[in-house]
């Protein structure tokens, strides 16, 4: 996490804009969501995934998403979601395990 006492360059602040830019189309952040989904970013991992979990860490860091301003607006904006985003195994019928 990037706090606000973290400083950053002029060099920091431009690599960050093209790696956004280089995600920031539909294909873009299809891709970094693959990236980090298999990365183990969003989920607790063993000890011998941990290196692959800490680069997408570092990759959500590289693109500014984890600077401390970023994640307070995440979080508000988690909370505004509806609690569930897809139907109850009581709703289908069955269950299905599937992670996208």
């Amino acid at each position: 996490m990037i706090t606000r006492h973290t400083r950053l360059s002029n060099d920091d602040l431009l690599h960050r804009h093209a790696v956004r830019k280089a995600y920031n189309t539909t294909e873009g952040r299809q891709e970094l969501t693959r990236l980090l989904t298999d990365l183990g970013t969003f989920r607790e991992v063993n000890s011998d995934e941990l290196p692959m979990r800490n680069y997408g860490i570092r990759k959500l860091e590289e693109l500014g998403f984890l600077d401390i301003e970023v994640i307070v607006e995440v979080v508000n904006f988690l909370f505004s979601l509806p609690l569930a985003l897809r139907p109850t195994v009581e709703e289908t019928g069955d269950a299905i395990n599937d992670l996208l």
